[in-house]
C-alpha cells in the first residue's frame, strides 16, 4: 500500500458515524482527544494506520483524525 491522505466525507454518513464511533472507542477518558498513550492502546486501529502510512500527531481531537481514520477505513475496504 502506498501512502494515504485524509479525506474530506460527511459527518452524517455511514463513514461518518463510523468514525464517530471509533473515534469514541479510542478517546477513553472522554476528553475529546486522544493522547499518545490512547493511541498506543488501539493496537487494531493503529497497525491500519500503519500499513497505510498515515502519519498523525498526537494530541489529535476528532476534527483532525477523522479525516483519516476515513481514508483508512476505505484503502482497507479496497484490499
Amino acid at each position: 500500500g502506498g501512502k494515504i491522505s485524509p479525506v474530506e466525507f460527511d459527518k452524517a454518513s455511514t463513514e461518518g458515524r463510523w468514525a464517530s464511533f471509533a473515534f469514541r472507542g479510542l478517546d477513553k477518558n472522554r476528553d475529546g482527544s486522544l493522547s499518545a498513550d490512547e493511541w498506543k492502546a488501539s493496537k487494531g486501529t493503529r497497525s491500519n494506520f500503519e500499513k497505510h502510512g498515515a502519519q498523525v500527531s498526537f494530541p489529535a481531537d476528532f476534527e483532525t483524525l477523522a479525516p483519516w481514520l476515513v481514508a483508512v477505513q476505505r484503502a482497507e475496504k479496497k484490499r
